[in-house]
């Protein structure tokens, strides 16, 4: 084999490792990128789950806070509704209590009468 023919076999040989280098690095790349849009599409979904369990936790705190208000005022409205009940029983038996009395008075008189 002549010098002008090894030359030539290495400048192929060169060139061939040069192409292999360039796709390889092609290859990298591309890995790269696809790692990195990878990663991307990861946190995006993460800053997207957050942001949803954000605003279902603010709502539910809110449902929650409401749900508390209205127990409040039906709480409130309840013991309004018993102080009424607990007036309106005391007065019944107040007038019950004096109903008995006249009764009892009118049979004492009755009965002084009779004799």
């Amino acid at each position: 084999m002549s010098i002008k023919e090894t030359l030539h076999e290495a400048k192929i040989h060169a060139e061939e490792k040069l192409d292999n280098l360039e796709e390889r690095f092609k290859e990298k790349k591309f890995s790269h990128e696809l790692e990195h849009q990878m990663k991307k599409e990861v946190r995006d979904e993460h800053h997207l789950e957050k942001e949803i369990n954000h605003e279902f936790n603010h709502d539910i705190k809110e449902g929650i806070k409401e749900a508390k208000h209205e127990y409040k005022a039906d709480e409130k409205e309840a013991k309004h509704f018993a102080k009424e009940l607990n007036k309106d029983i005391d007065e019944f038996e107040k007038q019950e209590r004096k109903d008995q009395h006249e009764y009892a008075k009118l049979l004492k008189k009755q009965m002084e009468e009779e004799q």
